[in-house]
């Protein structure tokens, strides 16, 4: 009898038809599930707790989802064999299905009935498939491996297990979770061995594709954003990588936002809308260019659909309609409510103010625009407007559906622009945006969009409005807008290449988004342009940019000049008291260098010498005496004086001499060592110093008016004021600027790698990976490079080695918040320098370090970081004594501390923050508890040491224990801690039982205690054992090895 056997190629062949149906089935679920996400999971979503595989029945009863839907065979023949299924597994648990424990058996007597009634009913029913028996475990398959939890079955019955799956929601949240971090995980790994800035490119649109926004635990967990910013740095050129990583940290913190307990509920709608933008992809990457026809044929929507303009809007960010939306009764009606209200305005409003249309004012109802224009909310109503469905079907499917609420009318108003005046011709107005984004470079829909209807044909002879489409994403902002700009200095007229200007008849309309570029044209015929408009914002967006909350009349130049003059006659007679009319009276100027009062200066000079006060007093009669032109001319040959290479070079090389100086001195007393920081007697000398070189530059200046030119610089700081007093915004800005790049302790400004690193003097083959950023203090009020002494006992700047050090100053005293504009946009101006030269340097890490106004820096921009180590941070800043700025505002001070407070709570696995302060100083003490509680915060260690002042790192490194303290630091940092410093670190993170805590401790036998001390830096506890009241010190992590209860009073006192 013949030998009956399988056949070896027929079983390879269904063992790969297997793998195929179940990848192909894998890849269909997948999708589904990358689907149900994106409409059914928040980025802000909690994942602290863990979810059940096994759906609620809440669950499985509820609006169908995309994974629920999924077909195996047909709709009809899938409801078939569900109920076949469920008429013989009424409620059986198909989160786990095998032969392992717990798991629910595939080989039982009513499974093998139910199989052998299907031959016939299910096609290919007895073929080889393959199941997972776990369903929140992933399936891959490749010629090298295989996922484990897989078993063979017939295809019936794999049919009947997924068909059950699918409808009763076990692929719900907690399979998408699975699913988020198995392929974020392995796009991870496919970018960590991607050889070229093509394959990065590839997997980056793959990702972005199928995670546009991910949830933060899945960033983390799977490591995938370290992967985006390592592939970052090997491959600069793929510019896709970098913006999906800036997109996704956009993301987050818009999550925290969203979830925050503390955010109002505008703010968190905001942010949810700003994130369903980022997720849905609103806006282009790129902005188009057409030719003029092709560009007005796309933005010009008459006789499309609302759905279609609301399509061309999104994209270009502006549509109009050359077809009227009204007829000519309705537009009568409209030209008769803006007449009225125009003559109600100059009636009920103007003229009892003694106003006329030729005097600049600004109220809230009404406003002067450049140009000749009247812009007037006063009395004017949109109701025709708003009953008209062809426009308002347009605005709604712009707005669309959100979870924001709902859009509604902001305003509605008439601008009205006058005829051309011949002796003194209209000019186009300035290029401006109405708003800005709600959060800078994040790509979210129309938060606030203008309606212009004309009251008349709008031509370009009277002024039709220009608009640069695509320029409301911040993006295309950015590149189009210099140009733009470039063009319309050159000639007011000119216009640019990429610039709509559409002609639009009375009772058309126009549409476009508040961020998008545009300036209204002259009106150079001999007629009113009338045109109403309406604005529409979503429900939580308050308007902060087009109107002014208050009414209020700027004075002219005139009046201030004689303001100026009375001030400082008051001041001469020292009998000013109070306030000077229209600015309040401070006590307390702030800062010298960065204020325009230089009345109150004079003031403070009197006060503390009062001959030469009077003599600076004098002497700024004699420069305000001056007109105008002679006052700027001044003004220039100051800021040129501040801005030569010539000053710089005269700073560095005295202030290198009077260090010299000093050091000579200070090598006798304390040897070679060199400090992390300066002394305050240090500090003060280059002060001196530099007020010396300061009253050299514009000596000539201070000699002809009298200024006195003393060590203290009380003559150059009332002139510096003075300067800034007399200019426009943007001398003033330079002006500050000026002095400010000059005025610090460093030759080499606000941002650059340290001079004690030797090219020459690198090791061959020497790698360098790690970029150590270095965060300077204010010191005792100048700015210098820090922490040279402490790294260069750790060997970071030696032969070989693997730093590279980039020092960051902040020399305007604003804690990083001012940027070389002097605007107070110092924190994006920073981080760009500093990712800048991260991804300049193309390391594998990145570490931050910094003490006092340097810790909060490094704390501010650690989100930048892999680890960051801070001493003592000033965070709140409302009310701290060490910012002199009076500029400096209290908003700006609660937006760095809640930057700081957001950075530290988003720490984790991809990002370590350590924090050092002195527990009895209370003032260190107010500032760590601002940042929220850290308490088992992953990723963030807060140390607290037995000090009481804020100097902190000054008197560890007396104790000999900081350059330990930054050396395990990074050890970390690199991978470099040895088993004992591992296990060291690992003791440290061990939570001390606190005082009070009644214990039982045994050894051999139970001794009962209570804790009744503890020490935080030796890692100990002081037990008070009973009955004998015996004090032992324990070293905890040994105490805890032993067995030891937590008792309560009750049964220890028993």
């Amino acid at each position: 009898m013949a030998e009956i056997s399988n056949d070896p190629e027929m079983e390879k062949l269904g063992a790969n038809a297997a793998a195929l149906y179940a990848q192909e089935f894998w890849q269909r679920l997948s999708n589904a599930a990358r689907v149900d996400a994106l409409n059914l999971d928040a980025s802000w979503d909690d994942w602290s707790s863990p979810l059940s595989p096994r759906p609620s029945p809440e669950e499985v009863y509820a609006t169908p989802t995309q994974t629920s839907k999924l077909t195996f065979t047909t709709a009809k023949g899938d409801s078939l064999l569900y109920a076949r299924f469920k008429s013989n597994f009424a409620n059986t648990d198909l989160s786990l299905v095998g032969d392992d424990r717990g798991a629910t058996s595939l080989h039982t007597e009513t499974w093998r009935s139910l199989l052998i009634a299907s031959e016939g009913n299910v096609p290919d029913f007895s073929f080889m498939s393959l199941i997972r028996c776990d369903v929140l475990s992933p399936f891959y398959m490749t010629q090298a491996e295989c996922c484990p939890g897989l078993v063979i079955c017939p295809r019936a019955q794999f049919l009947f297990v997924e068909i059950a799956r699918c409808r009763e929601r076990y692929y719900g949240a907690a399979f998408r979770r699975m699913l988020a971090l198995f392929e974020l995980k392995t796009f991870a790994e496919r970018l960590a061995n991607a050889g070229t800035d093509l394959e990065v490119r590839v997997i980056t649109e793959v990702m972005q594709g199928q995670y546009p926004l991910p949830h933060k635990k899945a960033i983390s967990t799977s490591g995938i954003g370290k992967a985006l910013r390592r592939a970052c740095a090997r491959f600069p050129s793929a510019a896709g990588a970098a913006s999906l990583l800036e997109r996704w940290r956009h993301g987050v913190e818009l999550g925290e936002l969203a979830s925050s307990v503390n955010s109002n509920s505008s703010l968190r709608d905001a942010a949810i809308f700003a994130i369903k933008g980022i997720v849905r992809g609103a806006g282009v990457e790129e902005p188009k260019r057409r030719d003029d026809d092709d560009l007005h044929a796309v933005l010009n929507v008459a006789g499309k659909t609302a759905r279609e303009a609301a399509e061309v809007f999104h994209e270009n960010g502006i549509v109009y309609s050359t077809e009227p939306a009204f007829g000519e009764e309705a537009l009568g009606k409209l030209r008769d409510m803006a007449a009225k209200g125009f003559d109600a305005l100059l009636e009920e409003q103007l003229r009892p103010r003694n106003l006329t249309l030729k005097d600049e004012f600004d109220f809230n109802e009404v406003r002067h625009r450049p140009g000749n224009r009247l812009d007037n909310r006063y009395k004017i109503s949109a109701k025709e407007v708003e009953d008209c469905d062809e426009i308002m079907s347009v605005v709604k499917a712009i707005f669309g559906a959100s979870d924001a609420g709902s859009p509604h009318l902001l305003y509605c108003g008439v601008v009205h622009s006058f005829p051309n005046d011949p002796e003194e011709p209209n000019e186009p107005q300035v290029w401006h945006r109405d708003g800005p984004s709600l959060w800078m470079d994040v790509k979210h829909p129309t938060h606030c969009l203008n309606l212009f209807v004309p009251l008349c044909d709008v031509t370009s002879e009277n002024g039709a409005t220009e608009f640069v489409p695509t320029t409301h994403q911040d993006s295309n902002f950015e590149k189009l807008a210099p140009d733009v700009v470039k063009t319309a200095e050159a000639d007011a007229f000119a216009i640019h290449d990429t610039v709509a200007k559409p002609s639009v008849p009375a009772g058309g309309f126009v549409l476009f988004d508040i961020r998008t570029m545009h300036r209204g044209g002259a009106n150079c015929s001999s007629k009113n342009r009338d045109i109403l408009y309406l604005t529409f914002s979503w429900d939580f967006w308050e308007d902060k940019h087009m109107f002014l909350a208050e009414k209020l009349i700027p004075d002219d130049s005139t009046r201030v000049r004689r303001e100026l003059v009375r001030c400082l006659v008051d001041m001469v007679d020292a009998s000013q008291s109070g306030e000077a009319e229209g600015e309040p009276f401070w006590k307390d100027v702030g800062h010298p260098h960065y204020t325009e009062r230089f009345d109150l200066l004079l003031m403070d000079n009197l006060g503390s010498n009062f001959e030469r006060g009077l003599g600076n007093a004098a002497a700024a009669r004699r420069f305000l005496n001056l007109n105008s032109l002679e006052r700027s001319s001044y003004v220039q040959n100051f800021l040129r004086a501040f801005s030569s290479v010539e000053a710089h070079a005269l700073k560095s090389s005295r202030l290198r001499s009077n260090r010299q100086r000093r050091e000579k001195t200070i090598a006798k007393q304390k040897g070679d060592t060199e400090e992390n920081f300066t002394s305050i007697a240090e500090d003060y000398s280059d002060v001196t110093c530099l007020y010396s070189i300061a009253n050299e530059l514009v000596a000539e200046v201070l000699q002809e008016f009298g200024f006195s030119q003393d060590g203290d610089g009380d003559g150059f700081t009332v002139l510096l004021a003075l300067c800034k007093r007399v200019s426009n915004g943007g001398v003033k800005s330079m002006l500050e600027e000026a002095v400010t790049s000059w005025w610090n302790g460093s030759e080499h400004g606000r941002v650059f790698y340290s001079p004690k690193h030797a090219t020459e003097d690198a090791g061959e083959g020497a790698l360098v990976d790690t970029l150590l950023v270095v965060f300077s203090s204010l010191g005792s009020g100048l700015v210098r490079p820090e922490w040279g002494g402490t790294l260069s006992q750790l060997g970071v700047f030696n032969k070989g080695s693997r730093y590279k050090v980039l020092h960051v100053l902040d020399p305007a005293y604003s804690w990083f918040n001012q940027d070389p504009g002097c605007e107070w946009k110092g924190g994006e101006w920073f981080e760009a320098e500093i990712k800048k030269r991260v991804y300049e340097s193309s390391v594998e890490r990145v570490v931050f370090l910094g003490d006092s106004m340097g810790g909060a820096g490094a704390l501010r921009f650690c989100h930048l970081s892999n680890f960051t180590l801070s001493f003592t941070p000033q965070i709140d800043l409302i009310g701290y004594e060490a910012v002199k700025r009076a500029d400096f505002t209290a908003e700006a001070k609660r937006r760095f501390k809640d930057r700081i407070a957001r950075n530290v709570q988003e720490a984790g696995l991809n990002r370590y923050v350590e924090i050092h302060y002195g527990e009895h100083c209370l003032e260190d003490v107010r500032q760590i508890k601002t940042l929220g509680n850290l308490e088992d915060k992953e990723g963030v260690e807060v140390r607290k040491h037995d000090f009481d002042d804020h100097t902190l790192s000054i008197d560890l490194k007396k104790k000999g224990q900081l350059e330990s303290i930054v050396g395990k630091f990074l050890k970390r940092a690199v991978g470099e801690m040895d088993e004992e410093e591992i296990q060291e670190d690992a003791r440290r993170k061990v939570k001390l039982l606190p005082v009070g805590t009644f214990v039982g401790v045994y050894y051999d036998k139970y001794h009962l205690g209570e804790v009744i001390d503890v020490n935080e830096n030796e890692r100990k506890v002081l037990i008070k054992y009973s009955p004998n009241n015996d004090e032992y010190w324990e070293d905890y992590p040994a105490v805890i090895e032993d067995d030891i209860r937590v008792i309560s009073r009750e049964d220890f006192e028993s």
